[in-house]
């Protein structure tokens, strides 16, 4: 099994709370960090990339799916989901939410495969 863990981008442009994403919250010292399932979606109608591939979660308030940002575009995970048959990939999200706000919460996934 391979294991690829990498930042999600642009998470900036989509207004999704946080601590409004279902999952496992854990406290730590100057942070909470989230763990939970995302999917990964390819988006070839995304006028910037053909290739873009979205990260998605569930939101509490809504219990719908959400669009919390991208796969960057020169990332392992980008080139392996544009490389597969899959349109849609599950792979577990890790948001480190601070306590000093000035500092934006950080998104990763990762990716387990053989």
């Amino acid at each position: 099994m391979k294991t690829i863990t990498e930042k999600v981008v642009g998470t900036t442009f989509y207004d999704v709370d946080p601590y409004d994403i279902y999952g496992k919250h854990e406290e730590d010292v100057g942070k909470n960090t989230l763990t939970t399932l995302a999917i990964l979606v390819k988006e070839p109608e995304n006028p910037y990339d053909p290739q873009a591939i979205s990260v998605y979660v569930k939101q509490h308030s809504t219990g719908k799916p959400a669009k919390i940002g991208h796969i960057g575009r020169n990332s392992e995970i980008y080139n392996l989901i544009n490389s597969s048959n899959s349109d849609k990939i599950n792979v577990i999200l890790n948001v480190d939410i601070y306590d000093d706000y000035s500092y934006n919460p950080k998104y990763t996934v990762t990716l387990t495969y053989r």
